[in-house]
């Protein structure tokens, strides 16, 4: 399975996501992406990002914690 995702800059807070398909529930994280990974475990994740959201903190946490 392939994922494509965004990445923005705004301020992402750590939050548990739910599965909308039998309330599975993943890991306490501030990126969706890591809930993504947690559900449906993909090979390959594509993340679509702007010059700015590249040079942004968020890109930077995101590399850290995948």
């Amino acid at each position: 399975m392939k994922v494509i995702t965004f990445l923005g800059t705004g301020k992402y807070e750590e939050t548990t996501y739910l599965h909308p398909h039998g309330g599975k529930s993943a890991k306490p994280s501030p990126l969706f992406q890591e809930a993504l990974l947690d559900f449906y475990s993909p090979q390959e994740m594509l993340v679509l990002l702007t010059p700015t959201a590249a040079a942004h903190s968020n890109w930077n946490t995101m590399q850290t914690r995948l």
